[in-house]
């Protein structure tokens, strides 16, 4: 087979979103995305009302700022530090859910990656996420864990999962930034939901009479909404990048493995 230029990588890249394509991928993401999702239910269940919790105990926090500033700020910052740690954590949960594996995904085929986790802190600290590049940083971090997680999780595994992450990001760029668009979008549209449904939830809960009680209530269900609806977008987003990964890994193997 001829090298291929840049160009026609780039070119190569966009094949999963065109027309004649999309249905497949999307399916493919779809199903991977529901396995993975059945998956974190059955064995970290506790995690969403945790998340929920933290965001609720956020709220709390910016209510009674104005009473009780220090003391607030406090809490709210610990809060802050324990929900980013989870959220990392359930993220790598869950690429570990969605990757395709030969080996059936229980608490032990979790347990043995899970001395790895400190690779995503690195990951989080190199890949750029404050400048132009951020748009393609939150899927070419998937794809180098995804790399890393078909090693022998070594090292020396990682130096080379990172090289081939980068060969991923030069070579399939424009593909990179349409599943980062795509995620955007849906983004979008999960905060437009959440915001929609804040307002409806809090005319409805007008209509009781203590305030507080309508207050406390209409918290508890946007939030929990909104905690559900995220998760299910950031298994969508794993999936979507696996299917990725797993095809221009296979298609174009000697581009990663030479």
């Amino acid at each position: 087979m001829a090298e291929m230029s840049l160009k026609e990588y780039w070119r190569e890249s966009l094949v999963p979103f065109k027309k004649d394509n999309l249905k497949m991928f999307l399916l493919g993401t779809l199903a991977t995305s529901i396995r993975a999702a059945t998956t974190l239910l059955f064995l970290f269940w506790w995690i969403v009302p945790t998340i929920t919790g933290i965001a609720l105990g956020c709220l709390y926090c910016v209510y009674n700022y104005s009473r009780y500033p220090r003391t607030m700020l406090l809490f709210s910052g610990m809060l802050l530090i324990f929900g980013v740690i989870l959220v990392v954590a359930f993220w790598y949960l869950i690429l570990l859910a969605s990757r395709p594996s030969l080996e059936p995904k229980t608490k032990v085929y979790f347990s043995n990656y899970m001395h790895t986790w400190w690779v995503m802190l690195i990951l989080t600290i190199l890949v750029p996420c404050n400048n132009l590049a951020s748009i393609t940083a939150a899927p070419m971090m998937t794809i180098i864990l995804l790399f890393f997680f078909d090693t022998d999780l070594s090292v020396d595994s990682l130096a080379a999962s990172f090289i081939r992450g980068t060969k991923a990001f030069i070579y399939f760029l424009p593909g990179l930034v349409a599943l980062m668009l795509m995620w955007s979008a849906c983004l979008l549209v999960m905060v437009g939901f959440c915001w929609a449904m804040s307002i409806l939830i809090s005319w409805l809960m007008g209509f009781v009479g203590a305030s507080v009680i309508a207050t406390l209530i209409s918290s508890i269900i946007t939030v929990t909404l909104a905690t559900l609806i995220a998760i299910k977008l950031f298994i969508l987003f794993a999936a979507a990048v696996t299917v990725y990964y797993v095809k221009i890994k296979h298609e174009h193997h000697d581009l990663f493995f030479v």
